[in-house]
């Protein structure tokens, strides 16, 4: 930042010297007009007219002589004062020059205008800015001096620009990589203030809030969260948070719903082990003897193909909507229960369901009626029974039904 100052005030200066030296540069010598070649034509077409008229009217010579000198006298003092100016014609600073010293004063100003105009309206940090991308990325992985450089420089730039969206939502998240929680909350306000609710800004200041708050949801926070859940229901990072409150709380069920609900969203796979354990661990807190499904999928598909989705949910036996049902990404053997946490509707429980049917579907789109491939269980299964069920999806064959249900 320093070097653009410096090259700032080094252009003015060098501007206000320019000025000042070329308002006293040494003028040119005025040539006496006297010694013009325009002077000398117009007496010399005097003369030549005299003499003509002199000739006509037929005056004698003494008279022209007379009007001759006249002539020449009238043209002398036609001649301008400046004409036999010394200093001009000696090639010194005219006598129209500017004093010095105000020139100097003059120029100052000029120069601290220029700077001080460069601080309202120029961009210092413009190069740290223009890499904003990779110094965060630098950040990220524990680059403390690129950290602090683009923090210091989102910082300059929003007190400069307090209307600069981008520039208050990247100083949020540089505020939420250094840790400090409660300037990135502050950050996200300001910018929810300027433009508004935005999903994006909402989930980062209410992420910025719970982790200043010391890993709880106060009122305000709330009020966040259910504006984001009215909208964005399975958005993973809300569901993340919620899920983390009520544990918090120790309401492990509506923790292990949130988690299980989560799962079911694309993520890296990296922070959906971390989910999967948090879930495992959370299921452990609940009633060992609740009623539950617990499902086993063998499935396959193309290896040239991307891993599809696996919906595996439980429905009344004469049909209609499931009762629970769970979307994760596919493996090739995996165990999956369904119980209160995987209920469609909030606060469902499995205690009076009665017989079920179970049903897995895989998925390219994980859309929950575009399945590809299907299987159902030929027998119903009773939560209250706690059965194991196991299924094969692809392969050729669409349904395991030895032994169905155990």
């Amino acid at each position: 930042m320093s070097a653009i100052w410096l090259a700032v005030t080094a252009l003015a200066l060098l501007v206000a010297a320019y000025v000042v030296a070329r308002a006293h540069w040494p003028r040119r010598p005025r040539t006496k007009e006297r010694d013009s070649p325009t002077m000398r034509q117009a007496l010399a077409l005097q003369r030549r007219e005299l003499a003509a008229e002199a000739t006509a009217q037929g005056l004698d010579e003494s008279e022209v002589q007379a009007l001759e000198e006249e002539l020449a006298l009238d043209a002398l003092d036609r001649l301008p004062a400046e004409g036999n100016d010394a200093a001009a014609g000696d090639g010194l600073p005219g006598s129209d020059a500017p004093p010095l010293l105000p020139s100097i004063i003059a120029a100052a100003a000029a120069v601290a205008l220029a700077v001080a105009l460069y601080a309202l309206w120029g961009e210092p940090h413009a190069r740290t800015l223009a890499d904003a991308a990779r110094l965060m990325d630098a950040a990220r992985a524990g680059d403390e001096a690129a950290l602090d450089r683009l923090r210091t420089a989102l910082e300059a730039r929003t007190s400069r620009q307090p209307s600069d969206r981008d520039g208050w939502f990247l100083l949020g998240h540089m505020r939420m990589s250094a840790g400090d929680f409660t300037g990135a909350a502050s950050a996200f306000a300001t910018l929810h203030r300027i433009a508004g609710a935005n999903p994006q800004v909402d989930l980062a200041w209410a992420q910025a809030n719970y982790l200043a708050d010391g890993g709880s949801i106060s009122t305000a926070t709330r009020a966040i969260l259910d504006r984001l859940f009215a909208d964005e229901p399975n958005r993973p990072e809300l569901l993340e948070m919620l899920a983390m409150d009520a544990l918090r709380q120790g309401d492990f069920l509506a923790g292990a719903r949130h988690l299980a609900r989560a799962l079911g969203q694309p993520m890296p796979d990296s922070r959906r082990r971390i989910l999967a354990e948090t879930l495992a661990l959370a299921r452990g807190r609940l009633d060992l003897g609740r009623p539950l499904v617990e499902v086993t999928i063998d499935a396959a598909w193309e290896a040239t193909e991307q891993a599809p989705w696996l919906m595996v949910f439980a429905r009344p036996p004469e049909g209609g909507m499931p009762v629970a049902a769970l979307r994760v990404p596919a493996q090739r053997t995996q165990t999956l229960v369904l119980d209160a946490a995987t209920t469609m509707t909030d606060g469902a429980s499995f205690d009076n369901a009665g017989p079920l049917r179970v049903v897995a579907r895989l998925s390219q789109s994980g859309e929950a009626n575009a399945a590809d491939v299907e299987a159902v269980a030929e027998e119903l299964a009773d939560p209250s029974a706690q059965p194991r069920v196991r299924l094969r999806l692809g392969g050729g064959s669409a349904a395991l039904a030895t032994p169905a249900v155990e």
